[in-house]
């Protein structure tokens, strides 16, 4: 993150302005969402025939998928602070933009492929969430 107390460097010589600073921030969280062990794929219970009878075991439900890691979201935020009149009007604004890759989605087979579901990264979109926020605090006496 990032900051410039814009106030005091370029309008010092405003009377009514007490604050104003500019500020960014970047950061990136992961989000595992995962199970442990889920990438290995899940055994269920099955019947085979043999010989004539039939035999159970456990076979595997889901293809496995070592490949898959975290989701990663990463959010860029930039924003105003700003605080005039003494005192009596003080607040922010604030722009931010998140996106999200390596989306994790469970994908459900055809019951022909043996195979019941797969664990997959979603490579079709990205989830891009971004929005503004206003706080603004307004104080008679001051």
């Amino acid at each position: 993150s990032a900051g410039w107390q814009i106030g005091q460097d370029l309008f010092s010589d405003v009377a009514w302005l007490n604050s104003l600073k500019l500020r960014a921030s970047y950061g990136e969280v992961g989000n595992t969402s995962v199970a442990p062990y889920q990438t290995a794929g899940r055994l269920t219970r099955r019947v085979y025939s043999f010989g004539g009878n039939n035999a159970f075991g456990f076979g595997l439900n889901e293809i496995p998928n070592p490949e898959l890691n975290w989701e990663v979201s990463k959010t860029f935020d930039m924003g105003i602070d700003f605080d005039f009149a003494n005192g009596r009007i003080a607040g922010s604004l604030d722009w931010y933009r998140t996106n999200t890759e390596d989306i994790l989605l469970e994908r459900f087979l055809p019951p022909t492929s043996g195979y019941e579901s797969v664990l997959q990264k979603h490579w079709i979109d990205k989830k891009h969430r971004s929005g503004t926020r206003l706080e603004c605090r307004i104080s008679r006496n001051q």
